[in-house]
């Protein structure tokens, strides 16, 4: 039999064995342990978020690794902690499919990418998951980054109405997590916990918000006193989008006033409406709001998707922000100083203030506005109540503001029928 020991094929492996196993009656080294990756296979205590909330299940941080795949970076819970089917199904659909899809998405505004937002209902889990995706440093490299925000399933119709508020805060969000991942990496998780809870507590105030349907007679359309002041307030309201803050001392004249602005708004935006809340301050991007005792700030108001509208009740004035397109200019000059104000030194002293100023009065009412008033006011405050009529009128459709004609043409029965004696005793 030939010799092998000698062949080029046992002498490579015998180098390969040394190498692995060490020298024969030497000192076996040790294998080379790779570095330990931050989170890995490690169970992460979950983070905590307001107590109160009753609309976020959960946030999740996830990233790529090129190891494990999709991973969890950070958790956060609230009273209830997330099950590991909803945190494994919400972070495989976040990142898997989008390492090689490019850019964050195909929005660019002023040279910088926007996060790409996507919704996943998951009915058998019960949650509905908003999924933000957007690239930022991480240990060295630019990896993919998901920020999944989990909603119960129960409250799909309320979050479909609020869904533009939910993207529009992340995007907020965002922009301040890469700040801090790229200038503090070893603490950007605990202070970006500090600016999760008002994204919360914003987005839970919006989610139980809501008003009944009103009754006609629960408005001040019936109130002569408030005729000239109550025609800027619908005229600025509506020039605002229908975005208003009424603020006063006396809750039920709040109440009123807010009620009276909803005859003004669609469905689906009296889902963001609230009349006063005891204790809550200024909420942003709720439609229509009471507010008692609440001083309103610059800072707060500039946060809001769309021009606002302020009305004091109680000093009969009436104040609105600059036009959208303004107002979407100095909302960005805010939200880039408040990103910068996280790795400022002299963060507390940088407060935001507009060079033209945020608010401006309101002058006279429209004149379209005046001869609704005076149209509805003759309709319905006639000398003898319309309880006592024998022909019921419909209900009056008050979005027909917007024709171009004010005729009482929407009344479909003669108007000498209000004029009908009350029924005998």
């Amino acid at each position: 039999m030939a010799n092998t020991s000698n062949s080029p094929d046992q002498g490579l492996l015998n180098s390969l064995w040394t190498y692995v196993a060490g020298p024969a009656g030497g000192n076996v080294r040790a294998p080379r342990r790779l570095p330990a990756r931050r989170g890995g296979k490690k169970k992460i205590p979950p983070g905590k978020l307001p107590a109160d909330t009753s609309s976020v299940n959960g946030v999740l941080l996830c990233l790529w690794d090129n190891i494990f795949g999709p991973r969890v970076e950070q958790i956060w819970e609230g009273e209830q902690p997330l099950g590991d089917g909803v945190v494994n199904y919400s972070i495989k659909h976040a990142l898997c499919g989008e390492i090689g899809s490019g850019g964050d998405t195909g929005e660019e505004g002023e040279g910088e990418q926007q996060p790409m937002t996507k919704i996943h209902l998951f009915p058998d889990l019960e949650s509905l998951v908003t999924i933000s995706i957007f690239s930022a440093p991480y240990a060295g490299n630019v990896t993919k980054f998901g920020l999944c925000v989990i909603f119960p399933m129960a409250g799909l119709d309320r979050y479909l109405a609020m869904h533009m508020v939910v993207e529009d805060r992340l995007s907020l969000l965002i922009p301040r997590l890469c700040v801090l991942l790229e200038n503090t990496p070893d603490t950007a998780l605990e202070l970006f916990s500090q600016q999760l809870d008002p994204f919360v507590r914003n987005i839970d105030s919006i989610y139980v918000s809501g008003i009944p349907k009103i009754k006609f007679s629960d408005t001040a359309f019936y109130d002569a006193t408030f005729k000239e002041f109550l025609a800027c307030v619908i005229t600025s309201h509506m020039q605002t989008m229908g975005s208003t803050v009424v603020a006063g001392s006396n809750a039920e004249e709040v109440n009123k006033m807010v009620s009276t602005l909803s005859f003004f708004l669609s469905p689906e935006q009296r889902k963001r409406c609230s009349f006063v809340v005891e204790g809550r301050s200024y909420v942003p991007d709720l439609v229509l709001q009471g507010l008692i005792g609440c001083p309103i700030t610059d800072e707060e108001v500039i946060q809001t998707l769309l021009p606002t509208t302020i009305v004091d009740i109680d000093r009969m004035q009436v104040k609105k922000t600059h036009a959208y397109h303004v107002h979407s200019v100095l909302r960005r000059e805010y939200m880039s100083l408040a990103v910068k104000r996280l790795v400022c030194e002299d963060a507390e002293k940088q407060l935001w203030s507009s060079r033209y100023g945020l608010f401006q009065a309101v002058g006279s009412p429209a004149p379209i506005v005046v001869e609704f008033l005076n149209e509805v006011r003759f309709c319905f405050l006639a000398p003898i109540s319309l309880q006592y009529c024998s022909v019921s009128p419909p209900p009056i459709s008050l979005p027909s503001l917007f024709s171009s004609s004010l005729s009482l043409s929407f009344l479909s029965f003669p108007l000498s029928h209000t004029l009908c004696p009350p029924p005998l005793a």
